[in-house]
This record gives structure tokens, sequence and C-alpha cells, in this order.
């Protein structure tokens, strides 16, 4: 059995590694992102027994004056039939500059048990992301993007796939963010061309039992494409499944995180992350202002 899905994850991997060409980036940077993986990977839906819904608000380079980016992520899962088909709604709004994108995606997971405690998710995502932009002054007269467009808001549709690995101590994501794509530079033209997406994802994390108190969490993120690649280290300390603190650093960017999270009550949970780049690095933030998240999680019945 384990051979077969192993075999399955690896003929997915080279259907990706086939695409060669660019994808926009439109998966937004979190160091809160085990929050909140439903938005990076449709398979996850449904992966927790019951109901639950997690937020994350994320204000980057505090301080900057007009421009800066703000991200808020939105997203509530479930499963039925036996906890064997999930379901899942992202919501999101991305503003940077003088452009701002909302999101509205859909998932569903078919769930194969493996064992009582394992399983493996596959996932569809599909929706639709509204492009818009304020008016700009445009100073340099040939700028191809701006003089070929004709409009100032569009919309686009977007579908992805995911694979998910799921048992109590492991769990490994894999996911093609978008299948195919509109070319970037044509967002707000009539002139429509489509691409196969190049960006895709992985996430993992173990759970290591170190004692009745305390439980080491280490876990990783990477997103590779053809012109871009990072990845995302963390390391957090659960005591007594009730508080949780971390560290994480990002590479290419040289950036740091320290993040904490805590329970209110047994439905409620609260995050807190603050970001930051020390001086010296190709990348200092401290010049811009640092980035802080606020995450909540709530389970509305199990």
């Amino acid at each position: 059995m384990f051979g077969k899905i192993f075999k399955l994850i690896a003929i997915v991997l080279l259907l990706v590694c086939q695409q060669w060409s660019f994808a926009q980036d439109l998966q937004p940077l979190m160091a809160q992102w085990m929050y909140n993986k439903l938005l990076y990977n449709a398979a996850y839906a449904g992966t927790n027994e019951g109901i639950s819904g997690s937020a994350v608000h994320r204000q980057q380079w505090i301080g900057m004056d007009k421009g800066r980016p703000v991200t808020t992520a939105i997203g509530i899962d479930g499963s039925i039939k036996n906890h064997q088909i999930g379901m899942g709604l992202n919501l999101l709004n991305d503003q940077i500059g003088n452009n701002s994108r909302t999101d509205i995606m859909a998932n569903g997971a078919y769930k194969i048990h493996l064992s009582d405690e394992t399983k493996l998710s596959m996932g569809l995502k599909f929706g639709v992301s509204y492009l818009r932009r304020n008016e700009v002054k445009v100073w340099e007269a040939g700028d191809d993007v701006f003089l070929n467009s004709d409009r100032n808001q569009a919309f686009l549709p977007r579908i992805g796939a995911g694979l998910y690995f799921d048992n109590p101590k492991f769990y490994l994501g894999l996911s093609i963010p978008d299948l195919y794509i509109q070319d970037k530079n044509n967002y707000y033209t009539a002139n429509t061309s489509w691409k196969s997406g190049k960006d895709y994802m992985a996430f993992a994390g173990y759970n290591l039992f170190v004692n009745d108190m305390y439980t080491l969490l280490p876990a990783a993120m990477m997103k590779y494409s053809k012109s871009r690649f990072y990845a995302e280290l963390n390391l957090s300390l659960l005591y007594k499944d009730f508080f949780k603190a971390g560290i994480s650093y990002r590479t290419p960017y040289n950036t740091y995180a320290a993040m904490t999270m805590f329970k209110l009550n047994e439905k409620l949970g609260c995050g807190i992350a603050y970001e930051f780049s020390p001086a010296g690095t190709s990348i200092q933030l401290p010049a811009l202002g640092s980035t802080f998240e606020l995450m909540l999680n709530y389970n509305f019945w199990q």
C-alpha cells in the first residue's frame, strides 16, 4: 500500500516538473502558515474532525507611509461521509502599493484511510481572484504594461491541485497552486493568454514527543518556480497542548520570526508573530519597519 502511495506522489511531482512556464506569484507569505494550510493545499480540507476555521491578518513593514503590504486570510473547512470527503472555503484580501486582490476559493478533498490514524488526501481548488489597481501616473511613455492596459480591474479564474499525507506524528503536503494561470502582463488588457502553472509548493512537519508535558514541532515550507525559490524553517515547542512558542527563518529574504500561540479555551486559539530582518542582510526590513501577524483559530464542533 505505501509503495503505491509514494509512487503516486512521485508521478505527481514528475508532472509538475515538466511544466516550464512562468506563473505570477499569487500565494502570500505568512509566518504562521502552519495554521492556515488550506490556503496553500486544497487536500488539507477536512483533515481535522468536525468544522474549524482560522483567520490571519498580516501587517508588513509597519512604519512605511504608503503602499506597504497588508494581507488578511480566512479559511474554514470540515468533512462529511465518515470523514472521507473534505470541503473548505478560502477568502483572502491582499494589498500592496496601488494594487489589491480579493480571492474566493472553494476546496474539495477525497481521503483514503491507510489505517485508523493515517490518511492520504487528494484535493482540488477552484475559484477566482478579483484584481484591481488605483489610477497611477505613468512617467515612462513607452511602458508597455500601462500603454496596453484598457482597464483597471480584472477577474482571474484559478484552479489548483494537491496531495496531503497525515498521521499523528507526521504530515506532508504537495501542491500545484495554479495549474493554468493568465499571463501577468495581460491582467488588465483584453488580450488574454494562459500558461501552465510553474509554481509548486511543499510543506512538512513532525511531532516529536519529548514527554507528557513538552512536544517539539519542527516544520518546513518551500516554494519553487523557474524564477524564484524560497524556503521557511520553523521550530516550535508545545507545552501541554496549551501554549506554543517558536522561531522561523526564511530564505533568500533572510528574515526571522518569533511567534507564540495559546489556547483561550477548548475551542479558541490565538497566535502572534513578529518578523524582522537583521541589519547587514540584503533586505533590511528595520529600515522599512517590522512585520506583525495576528492569528485566530476556532473549532466550531468536533
